[in-house]
């Protein structure tokens, strides 16, 4: 017999129990399955009290009862023989311990077992990974599964042993699990597979206390890559272990395109930038060579160098057309290789062509005539630097002109606008621009909020700007200690100065030779080249340069590009003065460009720096390249999308069928603001051609931006539509095109995945086995077969015996008391 810890019971057992006691919960009546890890011993019965009170109160009364029936037996010891005072006083202890008995209210509880048919689950994988044969000319997954499952009325295979025992139920899955009638119901062309989702659904038909366990026949190629360890964690604490039997070689011959990662607006001016994921099995490591096609033409090739069993091949190109443009890329398959389908992969982006807008302020205000043996007529100074950029019809250049007042010069040709007139006064007139190019311009042209706008264009918006040398530019422009102050590559300070008439040559630095802005050739030998020719083209063959604007140094996050010859300016203990400086700043770009690209300081390389001088077109290209270059690097990020209000976004262009595209949609306000008030619906037009509209929901943690899953079932087009409606009025629009392959991503995942499948079975309290052990499967049921208890309940003192045997004993210790003339 043993105690019960914390209870008023006892367990009496006729054979050993190796794993403990039961469980102490009271079934009345019901029956409790019996788990694994519990006793199994037959014979069982439990002693239980019953009473409501404490029962060490009950015996210390029916103690002390009996103690002071001695005592006073004992003081009348004179008055009675020795024997006959024994028999008395066990009389009354008699009649008081059975008292306590009934007031204990002692019940038996026995334990009887009895074998019990339980309900037990067969998920089976229905995805299209099973369609594929591990070896040539061999037998499907699928027809494997089939073979060993038998039919569930037959005598043999997995269904008809289950069946003889348990009450089965066989459910298929894919994205979700379904019951089946039969095992002909399988058909392997699920187009995604999702294992937690699967084993949630089929956990909520096989939950019950005549619930086995469920057993798992698949691959685990789980393509919506889910938390599957949760679900298997439910059926470990319902005690309902997880039989897996995997399917398919672990290391299958294969190569694969898995991923394929591009922008979804690709501007036409701007490389395309393409990664493809390539991946192998079964294959030693090596090179292999991915093609990018367009039309069925190569475009461009690349090798994946699979030495870890992946590799990422890169592809820079310009968009051919302007559209939407499809692309294909394809690893060329190896000998041996069972599967080419997943070898290629389509995908595609919106390829568009905008204008690059420059607001270009020249603080310059006079004709270049004086240095007649450079150009031909006259030119306005500002010129020079709007023709170089609109010289490329994809650019459009507005000019506005610093104050002439202020120097003394000589008003420009009707119809110039100035800096005070003409900068943006909205923050959606300053926003249609791309890059800003501030040249001689002192601060306070600008009022405060012009000042704010132009930083948050830059910051927020991904804008560039750029500073130009000058008498009214940098710190001695005002600058210092400004919000642009912070946004430019350099320190400054207010007692800033310039180098006038001073000439001095260029330096370039390490960092400088690598910059695109300074590539004016893609030959490194004849870049360099180029650029010494700035050291010799001034009067007498001497430097191109005669002044700068002085700056303390570059920043810690600025890349300096240029700086002057230390033989010409020894600069200070910070280093040498910096002449070309440029930094990221936010999403946007800045540069410092601390002498003039105008005459005075820089008249010989706004006017000579090319290779004919004799051909108006080509005396100044390599001025005109320069400047590209640095608009084209400082709009980066705008010209990555277009310029608009609201703009449609997913994370691919190209999806496998059954897969889900996750849409977003940038909201701003007039005031390009992000704002979560706007009415954001989408059309979304299918392949078939029915348009079914979608509202998007506000992600309160990304300031204006919308989102919403979209379910892709049909192969062919999806053409969806934004509009974004803010106070009843249209705030904008924007279109995208997704396209859906017949070939998803089960295809790409064929190897099957032991791991993910143990540690189903392990967090469930289950047994992996590969399906061809799964022979051991039956017996390892069978062990687990239910035991149903049930519980008989016995009042023991409830007994008319009891009551008899109480009146008799106190009956009889009266007589004895009355004969022995006692009260």
């Amino acid at each position: 017999m043993s105690r019960r810890a914390g209870s008023r019971s006892w367990v009496f057992r006729q054979q050993g129990n190796p794993n403990g006691r039961l469980p102490e919960s009271l079934y009345g009546g019901g029956c409790r399955p019996e788990r694994r890890g519990y006793s199994r011993a037959m014979g069982e019965f439990h002693l239980m009290i019953g009473t409501p009170w404490p029962w060490w109160l009950i015996l210390a009364a029916a103690g002390g009862a009996g103690v002071v029936t001695w005592r006073g037996y004992r003081r009348r010891a004179s008055e009675v023989a020795g024997r006959t005072r024994g028999w008395l006083s066990v009389l009354r202890w008699s009649a008081w311990l059975l008292l306590a008995l009934c007031l204990l209210q002692p019940v038996r509880r026995q334990i009887l077992r009895e074998a019990h048919a339980s309900r037990i689950t067969v998920l089976v994988d229905d995805s299209e990974s099973m369609s594929f044969a591990d070896r040539a000319q061999g037998p499907s997954r699928l027809s494997r599964v089939l073979e060993y499952l038998g039919d569930e009325a037959g005598k043999s295979g997995l269904l008809g042993e289950l069946g003889r025992s348990f009450r089965v139920q066989l459910e298929g899955f894919a994205a979700q699990a379904r019951p089946l009638n039969a095992p002909a119901e399988l058909k392997a062309d699920g187009a995604r597979t999702d294992l937690a989702q699967a084993l949630n659904d089929a956990y909520a038909r096989l939950r019950g206390p005549d619930a086995t366990g469920l057993v798992l026949i698949s691959d685990g190629a789980d393509t919506r890559r889910s938390e599957f360890a949760r679900a298997a964690a439910a059926y470990q604490r319902a005690g309902l272990p997880i039989y897996v039997v995997g399917v398919g070689a672990a290391d299958v011959p294969d190569l694969a395109v898995t991923q394929v990662r591009c922008r979804r607006q690709v501007s036409r001016e701007t490389l395309a930038r393409v990664e493809v994921d390539v991946a192998r099995s079964g294959f030693p490591p090596g090179k292999h060579s991915v093609r990018l096609l367009h039309k069925g033409q190569v475009v461009k090739t690349a090798d994946a160098d699979l030495q870890d069993g992946s590799a990422t091949a890169r592809f820079e190109f310009l968009p051919a057309e302007q559209g939407f443009l499809e692309y294909e890329v394809a690893i060329e398959p190896a000998p041996g290789e069972l599967i080419t389908a997943n070898n290629r992969l389509a995908f595609g982006f919106v390829a568009f062509s905008r204008k690059l807008r420059i607001l270009y302020m020249e603080g310059s205000i006079h004709q270049h005539n004086y240095y007649g043996r450079y150009t031909w007529g006259d030119k306005w100074e500002h010129q020079f630097l709007q023709e170089a950029l609109e010289e490329d019809k994809d650019v459009e250049v507005t000019v506005l002109l610093g104050d002439p007042g202020e120097r003394g010069e000589a008003r420009p040709p009707a119809g110039m606008r100035f800096v005070k007139d003409g900068y943006p006064k909205t923050k959606k007139e300053l926003y249609r621009y791309d890059v800003i190019v501030n040249s001689d311009i002192s601060y306070d042209q600008f009022t405060e909020d012009q000042v704010k706008w132009t930083v948050d264009f830059v910051a927020r918006h991904g804008g560039g700007f750029c500073m130009i040398g000058g008498w009214h530019a940098f710190g001695e422009g005002g600058y210092a200690k400004t919000a642009f102050d912070r946004m430019l590559p350099v320190e400054m300070n207010a007692a800033d100065t310039h180098e006038h008439g001073k000439d001095f040559r260029w330096r370039i630095t390490d960092d400088g030779w690598l910059h695109p802005i300074l590539q004016i050739d893609r030959d490194a030998g004849k870049n360099r080249e180029i650029w010494a020719q700035l050291n010799t083209l001034g009067p007498n063959r001497g430097p191109a340069f005669h002044g700068y604007s002085k700056t303390t140094h570059a920043k810690p996050a600025a890349t300096v590009l240029a700086v002057v010859d230390e033989e010409d300016d020894p600069g200070s203990y910070l280093g040498p003065m910096v002449l070309v400086a440029v930094q990221p700043f936010g999403r946007g770009r800045s540069m410092a460009f601390t002498t003039d690209s105008t005459g005075g300081w820089g008249a010989e390389w706004e006017d000579a720096w090319g290779d004919d001088p004799y051909d108006p077109s080509r005396r100044n290209i390599y001025y005109k390249t320069f400047w590209k270059n640095a608009v084209r690097w400082l709009a980066h990020y705008r010209m990555q999308a277009p310029n608009q209000l609201v703009v449609i976004d997913s994370d691919r262009l190209v999806y496998g069928r059954g897969e889900s595209a996750d849409l977003r949609v940038k909201v701003l306000t007039e005031d390009y603001d992000p704002t979560h008030d706007a009415r954001v619906t989408v059309t979304v037009t299918e392949p078939g051609g029915e348009a079914k509209p979608y509202s998007l929901f506000p992600r309160y943690d990304e300031p204006g931006i919308y989102e919403r899953k979209l379910d892709l079932n049909a192969v062919g087009t999806y053409r969806i539509e934004a509009v974004a409606v803010l106070k009843n009025d249209e705030l904008g629009r924007d279109a995208t095109i997704l396209q859906v392959r017949p070939s998803s991503e089960e295809l790409r995942r064929l190897n099957q995945d032991v791991g993910a499948l143990q540690r189903i079975a392990a967090e469930s309290g289950g047994v992996y086995l590969p399906i061809e052990e799964a022979g051991k499967l039956p017996e390892l049921l069978h062990q687990d077969m239910h035991l149903v208890r049930r519980y008989r309940h016995t009042e023991l003192w409830d007994r008319w015996w009891v009551f008899a045997l109480l009146v008799g004993v106190l009956c009889a210790e009266w007589f004895f008391r009355k004969k022995n003339g006692l009260p």
